[in-house]
């Protein structure tokens, strides 16, 4: 049997799998600004509302947070021999956890993507995985506790 319609192999490249990827959240945030357009205007009146002092500590309480993630990073890839740098990771944090929210099984899911990000750093796949899987691991025994 002849197949009649043929994908070539460029059909699947990266930089198309991006654009799809990015035309898709565009469409997921056009349909949640459609409906949850009061509720983002009433985010701006709450901000003008609130107590500076608190909005600052909530603030600061969240670049703790990214920081700490980041180190997270940085200490499950050195438990393996890996030094990455705490931009990197933060940078690679802020990214899975952006893609989790939209994946199932989020967490998990979000490990396999942005690889390229630690391809500096000359690693291969198997290393890459099993650094991100100490992440995720640390990451669920910190929530239980």
């Amino acid at each position: 049997m002849r197949r009649m319609f043929r994908l070539s192999r460029s059909f699947f490249n990266r930089s198309f799998i991006t654009v799809v990827v990015a035309f898709l959240f565009l469409i997921f945030l056009i349909y949640f600004i459609r409906n949850e357009h009061l509720d983002v205007s009433h985010i701006k009146l709450t901000l003008l509302s609130a107590e500076p002092s608190w909005v600052l500590v909530g603030i600061l309480v969240t670049m703790i947070y990214l920081v700490l993630q980041a180190l997270l990073y940085v200490y499950s890839f050195k438990s393996i021999g890996i030094r990455i740098d705490l931009i990197r990771a933060m940078r690679l944090f802020l990214k899975r956890n952006f893609i989790s929210t939209f994946l199932p099984a989020g967490s998990f899911t979000s490990l396999v993507f942005f690889e390229d990000e630690l391809s500096r750093y000359k690693l291969q796949k198997t290393q890459i995985h099993y650094g991100s899987f100490l992440f995720a691991l640390a990451s669920i025994i910190s929530v239980v506790l």
